[in-house]
């Protein structure tokens, strides 16, 4: 359900930039395509803004933008059906690719069958809201609809945040600033 109660909690796993941990501790559907491909540049603030993407798809959304992906490949292969044939020294390493994508990055899959694949496509759907404290299994509370605008904004902060490049990523200043 949805409050206007907002709580940071769990800062377990927060570190000194200055000494980063060797392994982050976090679900790798949070993690960015570079610390999946062992880059050793992964552990630092683009990292952390990667993940405030994928928290903030979740808040609004109410579900992962990499739902139920348990391994590293697939994960890779949803983050390149979302956002495109990441830079070609990580697409080389990546040697999994073949089983999902031809050289060019085209999906391999039966595309009859799929589901369009966007940011935009996702932030379309209508999100169901539940009455606090009532039961999941009733019908929903209200749906929202995102309007087009704020799904245009989001989509727009989104593509910036998971940005392949960890340099270009927006940093936080630009994040406030945003008019999403």
């Amino acid at each position: 359900y949805l409050t206007d109660q907002i709580c940071v909690i769990d800062m377990g796993e927060s570190f000194q930039i200055s000494s980063p941990p060797e392994d982050l501790g976090i679900p790798e559907n949070y993690l960015p395509p570079e610390f999946l491909l062992d880059e050793e540049i992964a552990i630092g603030p683009a990292c952390d803004i990667w993940a405030l993407g994928c928290t903030l798809f979740e808040i609004r959304e109410q579900i992962p933008l990499f739902y139920m992906i348990f391994d590293k490949d697939e994960l890779l292969a949803e983050m390149v059906r979302f956002f495109g044939k990441p830079p070609q020294m990580w697409w080389d390493k990546w040697q999994a690719r073949h089983n999902f994508f031809d050289e060019q990055g085209t999906w391999l899959q039966n595309q009859s069958d799929q589901e369009e694949w966007s940011l935009e496509v996702a932030l379309s759907k209508p999100l169901e809201v539940f009455q606090p404290g009532g039961s999941l299994t009733g019908t929903a509370k209200k749906t929202l609809i995102m309007s087009k605008v704020e799904q245009e904004l989001m989509a727009d902060i989104l593509y910036k945040l998971f940005c392949y490049d960890p340099e270009k990523r927006l940093r936080v200043e630009e994040i406030v600033a945003h008019k999403w």
